[in-house]
């Protein structure tokens, strides 16, 4: 699928609030997901300010359908948090990719802070 094909925006949008919701620590979950709808509803705004309407209702009802489809996630939560053998992974950026790109200014994944230890 192409970019800026509006079923791929869904699907992305979706796909990525599942994957954030069954894998997190209970201890991130809530910021995590507070920050991840400030930017979601800022990327559909986004949308809508280069006249991708199509695009930016995608991510609106990419939302709703992660609210929707949540509680059928909730035992494969329990059961991925439960095995965790690692609380803390080293590898894992910490701070956001997005904000790092947009607001930061770094475009390649060798300019994020985590890699300059």
């Amino acid at each position: 699928m192409k970019k800026e094909n509006p079923r791929k925006t869904f699907l992305n949008f979706r796909n990525n609030l599942l994957m954030l919701y069954k894998n997190l620590p209970r201890q991130e979950l809530s910021r995590v997901m507070a920050v991840r709808a400030v930017l979601d509803y800022v990327a559909a705004f986004a949308f809508l300010l280069k006249g991708q309407g199509s695009n930016a209702r995608e991510v609106i009802r990419a939302r709703r359908e992660y609210k929707r489809l949540r509680a059928s996630f909730a035992p494969s939560r329990e059961e991925n948090v439960r095995k965790a053998s690692l609380q803390e992974i080293p590898e894992r950026i910490k701070n956001s990719i997005l904000w790092q790109f947009y607001a930061k200014g770094r475009k390649r994944f060798s300019q994020l802070p985590h890699l300059k230890n």
